[in-house]
């Protein structure tokens, strides 16, 4: 078996959701991935990512989590 990791890009958050004491307009940058796994009997792929429409209505997907990622 192979394992493969696909770069899916980088999501922008507010980092008050990870760190409670991080300034208010404070981000962070996090890497978005897919893994890809190959097996004589078939592939899977794990977690991968994001519905294409967020990229044209984030807040139509996400609703109000929208407002916390770019």
């Amino acid at each position: 078996m192979k394992m493969h990791i696909l770069n899916g890009g980088r999501l922008r958050m507010k980092k008050r959701i990870y760190v409670p004491d991080a300034e208010r307009d404070e981000t962070i940058e996090l890497p978005v991935h897919a893994t890809l796994f190959r097996h004589a009997r078939g592939n899977v792929l794990f977690d991968t990512g994001c519905h294409p429409d967020v990229e044209v209505d984030a807040e139509a997907r996400w609703g109000g989590l929208a407002k916390i990622m770019t």
